[in-house]
């Protein structure tokens, strides 16, 4: 049975969802009205040829089909409102999005904190991108529940985690092709978990749980991987009757050319027809790039890269708020420092445990989850930042934006509870949804946004 406090959760995230629904409007209709000859104008033109697509199948060897064939249930693609009809349906979905992360959170961070997370998921990550005519969105979303159902899984295994994080990662993947190294992450890691407890008879509880079952972690494998394959099928198919490979994607051959004028000028093709027209020693592979390339290069491209990717989480717009040049330009952000709530959310996760004298990283499984979030992180830090050369923007990277400030939370909730003691984090999270409920009445009544490329 619901209790007061539960309807006033109920009554502000709704509030929330509105609010933060008309401003995306007043975005779609005032920025981005020009579409772009590159993921924009190669999204409409997805989606004007999928009209009678029964299911997200077809690719355009770049980008996958979820979004598109999405967009044309809705609307008529032929129309000439079609361009801004498909923002105003992301922007509901992030709205959707809004609403579903803080009723997924409540239970387990509380009122005020779930309130928090869906505000500044929606504010930092979801609007923003939402005025974009693209499958950030829906991506975001599900690489969210992806990392939630991961970490579950892994601190206590079970077949219906398993099912859930398979079902994410299929849907990901339909709206864009970077789940592949996540899914591999997250199965090396569980059969890793599986051969210490076979040789570990009796690991400590702050490793895994006392009923951390093999047979659960393996029955769950196997879901998460059948799931997926069920659901990424019809693209698999199709790729493999157009391109002749059935995980045929650009971007895998991208990742070894120099730069991208390199990819358009030579790699715009690299089905086993298009190699055949150039030299193998210059297909795009680790090995030709390695031979073109010394250590050095190779390692500056590695970490310039990374140091990028890691400025565009913290600072996407580059600026620096305390230096005098910056006080007095406009913002182009809906939620102006978002990188920098990152940081602190972390810092009050990190605080939290040490009041809590670290109780929560010894509490049963608890390492475990924070080993394989902080590895699969650094992961896709290093692949995007090693492919920033091609692709430079920040959408790569903001897809974590969710899913930290989600880890950092529960973090701090947990820590809180072992502590004792909520009143700091409850003082904290008040203060926060204090400046978060301020910022959205600023921007409901602030009409005029400056033109934003990439919604960013």
């Amino acid at each position: 049975m619901k209790t007061r406090a539960d309807w006033i959760f109920l009554l502000a995230i709704m509030v929330l969802a509105i609010a933060l629904g008309v401003v995306g409007f007043r975005i779609v209709a005032s920025t981005n009205q020009d579409i772009d000859a590159y993921d924009q104008g190669a999204y409409l033109g997805m989606a004007q040829s999928m009209k009678t697509d029964l299911l997200p199948a077809r690719t355009d060897g770049t980008r996958n089909p979820l979004f598109p064939w999405l967009v044309t249930r809705f609307y008529d693609p032929d129309s000439p409102d079609f361009f801004a009809a498909g923002k105003r349906l992301n922007v509901l979905l992030a709205v959707m999005g809004v609403l579903l992360i803080g009723l997924a959170a409540k239970g387990r961070l509380g009122s005020l904190a779930s309130w928090n997370l869906a505000a500044v998921s929606g504010l930092g990550s979801l609007l923003p991108i939402s005025t974009f005519f693209g499958a950030e969105v829906l991506f975001y979303l599900f690489f969210t529940g992806m990392w939630v159902a991961a970490l579950d899984h892994i601190r206590r295994p079970r077949v219906v985690t398993g099912l859930i994080l398979g079902v994410f990662s299929g849907l990901a993947y339909l709206a864009k092709p970077s789940t592949g190294p996540f899914l591999a992450a997250f199965a090396g890691f569980v059969i890793l978990l599986i051969l210490i407890k076979k040789l570990w008879r009796n690991p400590p509880a702050w490793f895994l749980v006392p009923d951390w079952r093999t047979s659960s972690a393996i029955l769950g494998l196997i879901a998460a991987l059948g799931s997926y394959f069920v659901i990424i099928s019809p693209r698999l198919d199709s790729a493999q009757r157009t391109y002749g490979n059935a995980f045929y994607s650009l971007p895998s051959f991208w990742f070894w050319a120099d730069n991208w004028k390199v990819c358009v000028e030579k790699y715009a093709n690299c089905t086993e027809y298009g190699l055949s027209k150039i030299p193998p020693e210059e297909w795009p592979t680790a090995g030709n790039y390695f031979r073109r390339n010394s250590p050095t290069v190779a390692w500056e491209r590695l970490m310039g890269g990374t140091l990028i990717k890691i400025q565009q989480l913290v600072i996407p717009d580059g600026r620096l708020p305390w230096k005098a040049e910056n006080r007095n330009k406009p913002k182009r952000m809906l939620l102006p420092g978002r990188g920098w709530y990152l940081v602190l959310f972390g810092m009050l996760a990190v605080v939290m445990i040490a009041m809590a004298k670290g109780k929560p990283l010894t509490d049963p499984g608890g390492i475990t989850g924070l080993a394989f979030g902080a590895g699969v992180f650094c992961l896709f830090t290093f692949a995007y930042g090693w492919y920033h050369v091609i692709g430079p923007g920040p959408r790569f990277v903001m897809m974590f934006y969710i899913p930290l400030c989600w880890l950092f939370f529960a973090s701090a909730s947990a820590s809180a509870q072992a502590h004792g003691s909520a009143r700091f984090l409850t003082i904290f999270h008040s203060l926060l949804a204090l400046a978060l409920g301020w910022r959205v009445g600023d921007l409901l009544l602030n009409t005029n946004f400056e033109k934003i490329s990439h919604a960013f």
